[in-house]
């Protein structure tokens, strides 16, 4: 799983934040480096976000905290401070760099923001006023940002599914989709486990069913077993995604043959016409055989 993957990169170079500026900056810039996938520069937005995260490092904690955990908090802080000074005025080239570090680190409070984040967005209509390119690429780190973070710190996200809010439901929903993954099965289970709303209940169910990953399969025949009693439709609709994702993960049958690897010498017959098997048959009745249909046969010329 995703959330379970990246190495955090925090805790290894946390002594080296508060020693020289050279090395606090390079640093950051391992903090805030960009994916090999994303196809354009952005060396501009990372100077940005580099030097932002440095300057409130600094000014909220300008001697090294005693603990590393405290370091630690110190450095994730800034980062969510960061990440909620572009969300003021939403650029999503900006946004999508501020949200680097998310997608190597996971943090409860992390992932809080990450979800408030989002509702911001949608509220100043940022992820639909911007061009298509931006809102693609932030969509694709707001995704795998999503699945670093542990399932059970994106508690928020199913409470904002929730919510009276619509605008905040709605972002909520969006980020629920951008879970319909492999990497996010164990998001999708917790949120199964933790929500009470059947109807919610059963679309995690259809995610789940959509991805067939077959290490759910343990877990969905526990659940189904317990909501017998309770939630009779959501144990059937369970029960099938159960079967439905078995069927998908069944290794053929490595005995099973669909053809011979040499057929036997009598099959050789079929591939032939039947005429070739008469060996007293001349030359001259293949070419009968093998006439046009509407060429007149040698009987009919010799008449």
């Amino acid at each position: 799983m995703r959330a379970n993957a990246p190495s955090d990169p925090v805790r290894r170079y946390l002594p080296l934040l508060w020693e020289r500026e050279e090395r606090a900056f390079a640093v950051a810039q391992n903090l805030y480096r960009a994916p090999n996938e994303i196809p354009f520069a952005v060396q501009q937005e990372q100077d940005w976000a580099v030097h932002t995260f440095l300057d409130t490092l600094f000014q909220r904690n300008p001697q090294k905290p005693k603990y590393p955990r405290y370091q630690r908090q110190a450095v994730i802080t800034a980062v969510i401070h960061t990440i909620l000074l572009v969300g003021n005025r939403p650029n999503l080239t900006y946004m999508m760099v501020t949200l680097f570090p998310a997608m190597y680190v996971a943090d409860s409070q992390l992932a809080e923001a990450l979800c408030r984040t989002l509702v911001m967005l949608y509220h100043k209509e940022a992820l639909f006023l911007s061009p298509k390119p931006q809102i693609y690429w932030f969509e694709w780190t707001f995704q795998r940002a999503l699945q670093t973070q542990h399932p059970q710190d994106l508690i928020v996200l199913w409470q904002m599914l929730g919510a009276d809010d619509p605008i905040t439901r709605q972002a909520a929903h969006c980020a629920l989709q951008w879970l319909r993954t492999v990497h996010a099965t164990a998001h999708l289970l917790f949120g199964l486990h933790y929500v009470k709303d059947h109807a919610l209940r059963m679309n995690l169910v259809n995610m789940l069913e959509e991805i067939a990953e077959p290490q759910v399969l343990i877990t969905l025949a526990r659940l189904h077993r317990e909501t017998a009693e309770t939630d009779w439709p959501l144990s059937r609709r369970i029960a099938r995604a159960v079967h439905t994702i078995a069927q998908q993960n069944a290794a053929p049958n490595p005995l099973t043959l669909l053809r011979p690897a040499d057929p036997p010498a009598s099959f050789a017959d079929l591939l032939q016409p039947a005429i070739a098997v008469n060996t007293a048959v001349t030359e001259a009745s293949r070419t009968e055989l093998l006439r046009s249909a509407g060429e007149p046969s040698n009987r009919k010329r010799g008449l």
